[in-house]
């Protein structure tokens, strides 16, 4: 019954998104995205409102992609190496929450922070709102790998890198959209050839969480 009524409360919330995700991005801290003005950001929502990108002139003098889906979310692309998307989280026990996932690519690695808002741009506890998974919740071990083979395996994943993607996915029987966390685990991009062959075989591919309307989980 509550998983059937926390749907419920979803589908009901997410409807009123459009208003609430313009006021949330144009009133969005020049500290958030130093590199946009409230103009560029209005400009924006008005671009996305319609279904288009928009390419604007940062104040470096670059450029930046606004863009996303109306109701749903933002990207601010500030660099082809660097993102920000923004979605907002209906919740059942406060005001709707802004999650915001900034992203950089190096090579072929990519690795994201997780940061959490409320509508009023004040920073919340991001532990709170999802436990972040490690690099060993990617692991998934066979019966032949022993504890010795593993414990090596694992000193190979030194660096631990993890790219986040955010978004809404039909969910259960009755097709809700609700906010999903994808996590990737981007640190065999810095192992040689021989050890990404070693280790490959052990790594989930992505991990997913689902927004329950106070947590991912």
């Amino acid at each position: 019954m509550r998983k059937i009524l926390t749907l419920l409360f979803l589908t009901i919330t997410t409807s009123t998104y459009a208003q609430t995700l313009r006021q949330v991005f144009t009133q969005m801290p020049d500290s958030i995205v130093p590199l946009l003005s409230s103009v560029n950001r209005q400009d924006g929502m008005d671009y996305i409102d319609n279904d288009l990108p928009l390419d604007v002139t940062n104040k470096l003098g670059n450029i930046t992609t606004i863009s996303g889906e109306k109701n749903t979310y933002i990207d601010i692309n500030t660099a082809s190496k660097a993102w920000t998307r923004l979605i907002l989280l209906p919740s059942t026990s406060a005001d709707t929450l802004v999650c915001l996932i900034k992203t950089i690519s190096v090579d072929k690695a990519k690795d994201s922070q997780i940061q959490f808002y409320n509508t009023s741009w004040k920073r919340l506890n991001t532990a709170d709102f999802v436990t972040l998974p490690s690099r060993q919740d990617f692991m998934t071990w066979n019966d032949s790998v022993s504890e010795e083979d593993r414990a090596e395996l694992m000193k190979k994943i030194d660096i631990e890198l993890m790219e986040i993607s955010a978004n809404y996915e039909k969910h259960g029987e009755e097709g809700v959209a609700v906010p999903t966390l994808t996590f990737r685990l981007h640190s065999q991009a810095y192992m040689n050839e021989d050890e990404r062959k070693l280790v490959a075989p052990y790594i989930k591919e992505s991990l997913t969480m689902r927004w329950n309307g106070a947590k991912f989980e």
